[in-house]
């Protein structure tokens, strides 16, 4: 069973959440910290003392995301699953075996307990530290590693739909199943494109 973000539509739909996580943002909070209202938010609802220290700094480390990603394998260790974990760009994604509804059900308790939210809020801290909206950030990347031209807005990048369907043939097109394009979507910092992606 894989769990974690590896295609075109898993990454969709991650790069929705972190739109989400986005959106939420104020900068109004009288702080530096793009995120600093989302981190508050979180630390309003969250239950597990680990995630706690995590996030009452209201940054989230390499470091302490490498902790949770861990505590999260321990987790469904100790439940009888076999895990590994791949770094992919900005985070991790994980394999655990055997899969069915186990495995699922395991998941979803580790997750619970170690990875959300610190793990979301890692990936959109380091993917997108200014805490844009989330496409804009995305078109801004697509520029700068030369995927797009010069000038390329957010309207257009939205017009094109970005779908998998999109004629690679059509001049100046943009289409999912670009490397350059997935890349950007899962981590917009990016400087360029991984070829071993």
């Amino acid at each position: 069973m894989r769990l974690g973000v590896r295609g075109a539509a898993k990454t969709l739909i991650l790069a929705v959440a972190l739109a989400g996580l986005a959106a939420c943002s104020s900068t109004g909070s009288g702080t530096t910290n793009p995120y600093h209202t989302e981190i508050e938010r979180v630390l309003a609802q969250v239950t597990s003392e680990f995630q706690r220290g995590v996030l009452e700094d209201h940054i989230i480390t390499r470091e302490e995301y490498d902790e949770a990603s861990s505590l999260f394998l321990r987790c469904l260790e100790d439940k009888g699953y076999n895990v590994s974990r791949e770094w992919q760009n900005a985070y991790y994604i994980y394999a655990v075996s055997p899969g069915g509804s186990g495995a699922d059900a395991a998941h979803q308790e580790c997750v619970t307990e170690y990875l959300d939210p610190i793990e979301p809020l890692f990936i959109a801290t380091t993917t997108n530290p200014e805490n844009k909206p989330w496409n804009e950030a995305v078109v801004e990347c697509l520029v700068r590693i030369g995927a797009a031209p010069a000038g390329f807005t957010l309207k257009e990048y939205n017009s094109l739909g970005v779908s998998p369907d999109a004629s690679p043939n059509d001049p100046g097109d943009l289409f999912r199943d670009s490397d350059a394009v997935i890349q950007c979507s899962m981590a917009p910092n990016i400087d360029a494109v991984d070829e071993n992606f």
